[in-house]
This record gives C-alpha cells, structure tokens and sequence, in this order.
C-alpha cells in the first residue's frame, strides 16, 4: 500500500513538473509567435527601405541626367549664339571686302580715264 501510494505521489509529482514544464513551453511558444511576428512586420518595413532606398537612387540618377541634359542645352544655345555672331561677322567681313573690292576697281577705272587723258 505505501508503495503504490508513493508511486501515486511520485506520478503526482512528476505530472505537476511535465504541467509546469508543459505551461512553460506555450508561454515561450507564445512569446517566440509575438517575436516572429514582429520579426516578420520589420523584414517587410526593411524590404520597402530598401525598394524606397532604389526608387530614391533612380529619382537622383534621373535628375542629375536632366540637369546634366540642362547644362548641355544651355552650352549648346550659347555655342549657337557665338556661331550666329561669327555668322555675322563673316557677312560683315565679306561685305566690307567686297566694298572694298567694288572701290578698288572703281579707283583703277578712274586711273586708266585719268591716264588715257593724260595720254591725250
């Protein structure tokens, strides 16, 4: 009789530890869930990081090819403006050369009159 009656007790004891054991386990299973949970909303946070992180750097590379595209625009308007001008230049130049060839042959038309008057 004691000897089943401890054994009871021992059995007693035993399922007391594996209930105590047992209740353990679902309170850390529980908080592991809580954590992997949490784990899990800050992988997918650190995921829209990242993509953010990209689409920012895109947005950047995007608007340093625009201001890169301004700067090459307004270079090639002031080189357009400089060509005009030499454009303008040459005309003048021309121009002025052509006068003077005009005078020129005038002055020499005038010599020959003048010699050929002389002559006579």
């Amino acid at each position: 009789d004691s000897i089943s009656s401890r054994r009871e007790r021992e059995m007693e004891a035993e399922t007391i530890v594996l209930e105590s054991l047992l209740e353990r386990n679902r309170r850390e299973k529980e908080v592991f869930e809580d954590v992997f949970v949490e784990y899990q909303k800050l992988l997918v946070e650190w995921r829209r990081g990242k993509q953010r992180e990209k689409e920012l750097e895109d947005t950047k590379a995007k608007l340093v090819e625009a201001r890169e595209r301004e700067t090459n625009n307004a270079f090639l308007k002031q080189l357009q403006m400089e060509v005009s001008e030499l454009k303008e230049q040459k005309y003048e130049a021309y121009k002025k050369l052509y006068d003077q060839e005009k005078r020129l042959e005038e002055l020499r038309e005038a010599a020959r009159t003048l010699q050929e008057v002389q002559e006579k």
